[in-house]
């Protein structure tokens, strides 16, 4: 479990952000984090900030608007993870931000969108979701150049050919 940010360093509206004096608790000891967070504040605060570091975790990835930024995680164990560990951590986290809305649901910015499946659940929901994968992959398509479907149009365009040719 995340314990604590311990530092960020130019990462949106943090320069050079310290756990410490920044998250005291009114009876002047530091706070850390819980099983469950809700970040709140006004605008232009760094609540979206914070949720990208977050989900850079999911991603195992910086987000690109901060790739020259650095940051610092203490987990509850007492390991740290860090900007340039990302693709390191096995620490399970779901971040649902803005980002998430617009790679996911991008139905509710577009008329021409639809919804991405993100979570699958159940043991027989995860197998059907697994063959749905392989049978996609076994019909692949022209864009690709992979699959049946690519086969069927490489055969549409030799059997064009051949009736070109015939007449």
């Amino acid at each position: 479990m995340i314990k604590r940010i311990s530092k960020i360093n130019n990462f949106g509206v943090y320069k050079n952000f310290s756990w410490g004096e920044e998250s005291l608790k009114r009876s002047n000891r530091v706070i850390d984090f819980n099983k469950l967070n809700i970040i709140y504040g006004r605008n232009y605060s760094g609540k979206t900030t914070l949720s990208r570091i977050f989900r850079s975790l999911e991603e195992r990835e910086v987000h690109s608007d901060y790739t020259g930024a650095s940051y610092s995680i203490l987990l509850d164990d007492a390991s740290e993870i860090n900007s340039e560990s990302l693709s390191e951590v096995d620490t399970a986290i779901r971040v649902f931000n803005k980002d998430f809305v617009k790679e996911n649901l991008s139905i509710l910015f577009q008329d021409d969108a639809d919804i991405s499946a993100f979570a699958v659940l159940g043991g027989e929901n995860v197998e059907i979701e697994k063959k749905i994968n392989e049978l996609q992959d076994k019909i692949g398509g022209v864009e690709e150049e992979k699959g049946q479907s690519y086969k069927v149009h490489l055969a549409e365009v030799t059997l064009q050919e051949k009736l070109s040719f015939y007449k």
